[in-house]
């Protein structure tokens, strides 16, 4: 694997994902979510588990080839990996965050959503 700095910064997300998860997990203040990122599809457990895996492995493919966007795929693997964590071990995703006109959510969620705003800046607006 290349460039180890973002495997520890791959990791520490993960880590911070399912510690965040297991106190309101533990306080009883969640939501269980079979669905996809933001409740999207709920029901689908197994499907996600099986997509997630594949996701990883292409995640990967490109962070071994593509060292510009490394930091961005970082962020997609470790929400992937930290929701895909859940499925296998609950069944479920654990959701807690709970903002106003929007659906509940989880770091792994945002690490997702800023991995992907990441690439898109890089592809739209970095002139690298």
């Amino acid at each position: 694997m290349k460039d180890f700095k973002y495997l520890i910064f791959i990791f520490f997300l993960i880590l911070t994902d399912q510690i965040t998860k297991f106190y309101f997990f533990s306080a009883g203040e969640f939501i269980s979510n079979t669905g996809s990122l933001f409740g999207f599809f709920s029901g689908y457990n197994t499907l996600f588990v099986i997509i997630s895996f594949i996701a990883i492995g292409i995640l990967f493919y490109f962070y071994e080839r593509e060292e510009d966007i490394r930091l961005g795929l970082s962020f997609l693997i470790a929400g992937t990996a930290g929701n895909l964590v859940d499925r296998m071990m609950r069944g479920y995703v654990i959701d807690f965050i709970d903002l106003p006109y929007w659906p509940v959510f989880n770091f792994a969620d945002l690490f997702i959503t800023i991995g992907f705003g990441y690439l898109v800046y890089l592809y739209f607006f970095d002139s690298r």
